[in-house]
């Protein structure tokens, strides 16, 4: 079985255009393996998902975007996450007149990850006297306070949504850049790639990343921002 074309390669990142299922098993994806697997699939397909072809890549970290009512398929195929964390996002979905407006998604997180000193850049590092403190019980000396250089993740994170201009939803570029940090990972593959923002950051960040996008027209838009040059970030 030969290896599929890619549909854009430069030295940092390859989009493949096809099926997730038809293309991973014809890279051959071995030493070393991705070890971040960013999942974005449309909610409502996680059902339909292939769970032993996405463990079969070895990726030790995992993040998947989903919505709570699609969250049950997610943990068929992962189990109970490590960490979740709520996307939110003011300009909100309707989906209909008995509901809420939907303003958030749920990234569900599994295996290892960075620290999480990953958020906004510290304006004030000066150390600060805390004192005494207590947790419980537990009473605690005074001790001096000395700030990261960047403030620790939250469990929210706001960013308004990113429409793309052909019709797709795409993730913020700075959602997922403070993702990206977190997950400390050198290798990601996403196989629902979309408008090709995690391949963007990956490359902004010095990753190397494999994309797999089934639309044709939204590779050619991943592609065109991989060739843009490195977009500025904090």
């Amino acid at each position: 079985m030969t290896n599929p074309a890619p549909f854009y390669e430069d030295d940092a990142v390859a989009i493949y255009h096809g099926d997730y299922q038809q293309v991973i098993p014809r890279l051959g994806l071995g030493q070393p393996s991705p070890d971040l697997l960013f999942l974005d699939p449309p909610f409502d397909e996680w059902h339909q998902v292939k769970c032993d072809l996405l463990r079969s890549v070895g990726a030790s970290t995992v993040l998947a975007f989903t919505s709570p009512r699609h969250r049950p398929p997610v943990e068929a195929i992962f189990g109970q996450p490590r960490f979740e964390l709520v996307w939110h996002f003011n300009d909100g979905r309707w989906v209909s007149h008995t509901g809420p407006r939907v303003t958030h998604e749920l990234i569900l997180q599994y295996g290892p990850t960075g620290d999480a000193y990953v958020g906004a850049v510290n304006s004030d590092r000066r150390p600060v006297n805390k004192g005494r403190g207590a947790v419980g019980r537990d009473v605690y000396d005074s001790h001096i306070y000395r700030p990261r250089e960047r403030k620790q993740l939250d469990s929210v994170l706001t960013y308004p949504r990113n429409p793309g201009s052909i019709g797709c939803w795409g993730k913020p570029h700075q959602l997922m850049m403070t993702l990206l940090r977190w997950a400390s990972c050198s290798y990601v593959l996403d196989p629902f790639l979309g408008n090709g923002t995690t391949l963007r950051v990956a490359k902004d960040l010095g990753m190397k990343a494999i994309g797999i996008e089934i639309d044709e027209a939204l590779c050619e838009a991943a592609a065109r921002s991989m060739g843009q040059e490195v977009l500025p970030f904090s």
